[in-house]
């Protein structure tokens, strides 16, 4: 499997929500951006003593979404200073996309 993700549908993103539970859905809600320069970078805050516990469900989540797409996404999930990062564009583009669609309650 391969990282780029640069097209989907919207039946897909569909998809991927109805096959994700509640804690999954809550995850994906919780990502924050940054823009730096010209990118856009996506993050979730974590203290210490809780990151490694954080980046396992992170990374169960898009392990997740990525068997949908075939792509394996859980090489985009970095571990930061105290908190779980994604830089892949693509990849930041698909979860605003996502988390677009759950706040319309699709």
């Amino acid at each position: 499997m391969k990282l780029k993700i640069t097209s989907y549908t919207h039946e897909q993103l569909m998809r991927t929500i109805k096959c994700l539970n509640e804690n999954e859905l809550h995850i994906l809600s919780m990502f924050k951006y940054r823009i730096h320069g010209k990118y856009t970078y996506t993050y979730i805050s974590a203290g210490s003593k809780n990151i490694n516990t954080v980046y396992r469900n992170v990374l169960a989540v898009f392990s997740k979404i990525g068997s949908i797409f075939n792509v394996d996404l859980s090489k985009a999930v970095k571990i930061g200073a105290r908190e779980i990062i994604i830089y892949n564009q693509d990849v930041v583009n698909m979860v605003k996309q996502l988390q677009k669609m759950i706040r319309e309650g699709r």
